[in-house]
């Protein structure tokens, strides 16, 4: 136990001295904060266009609508926590890439619902979230599922840990499988999710490379203030996995 709270310390220490690193989290937070208000602010909009058409969905017109809102609510609010609360503690040099990928993610899924306008499922029962958050029920921000791209984003997240990358990936198919059964998303919305979270990790990995990497190797060095190249020692730094 006092082994794991020394390599705990020596991580805070460390990220804690590093240059940059307070400015790079304000500045990480409040693109975080901005893409929240962006993301709902596209909710509202798509909520008040008027005669968007509900489709017919092959695979929910086979399916009985089943309230499993407890599940699908606080599976997505824990699983997101659990993310932001393991990157503080567990890996705090992380936490910057954590909350610019998150951000990125909740632009693009602002983005498509603003562009994509269809009505809710047939027999939708509303996700019980937007009590939370909305003044009202939110249901047409649907393209694509948020409740399957936050939590398998997290499998990218921590990728490199096998244990919590499957326990995700299994989680988010799970999660997403539960707005199915309550008609809460079309099921092409379940299955966009995927490929377009691995694209916004991909493309936060690539933007924010420094702070992807900066966890990685005890003898990664950030790169000069606005320089896009890594270095290791003296050295360019380039690590070829996900």
């Amino acid at each position: 136990m006092k082994h794991i709270f020394f390599i705990l310390y020596q991580r805070h220490k460390k990220a804690y001295t590093r240059k940059w690193f307070f400015l790079n989290l304000i500045l990480a937070f409040a693109f975080w904060e901005l893409s929240i208000r962006f993301m709902f602010t596209s909710g509202h909009y798509a909520e008040s266009v008027p005669y968007t058409p509900s489709v017919h969905d092959l695979i929910l017109d086979a399916l009985p609508t089943i309230d499993m809102n407890w599940i699908s609510t606080y599976g997505i609010e824990w699983a997101i926590k659990f993310t932001y609360i393991y990157a503080l503690f567990a890996l705090p040099s992380y936490l910057p890439f954590v909350l610019k990928t998150f951000a990125m993610f909740k632009v693009f899924r602002g983005f498509f619902i603003s562009i994509l306008h269809l009505g809710p499922p047939f027999g939708m029962i509303p996700d019980g979230f937007d009590n939370v958050f909305a003044s009202n029920y939110l249901t047409k921000d649907l393209f694509f599922s948020g409740h399957t791209g936050y939590i398998f984003l997290s499998a990218f997240i921590f990728w490199n840990n096998k244990p919590m990358r499957y326990g995700f990936i299994a989680f988010a198919v799970f999660i997403g499988g539960t707005t199915i059964f309550m008609h809460d998303h079309y099921t092409i919305d379940f299955l966009a999710a995927f490929p377009i979270t691995f694209t916004v990790y991909m493309i936060s990995k690539t933007i924010f490379k420094s702070d992807w990497l900066i966890h990685r190797d005890p003898e990664y060095m950030p790169p000069k203030f606005l320089s896009l190249t890594p270095t290791k020692g003296n050295k360019p730094f380039e690590k070829n996995v996900i």
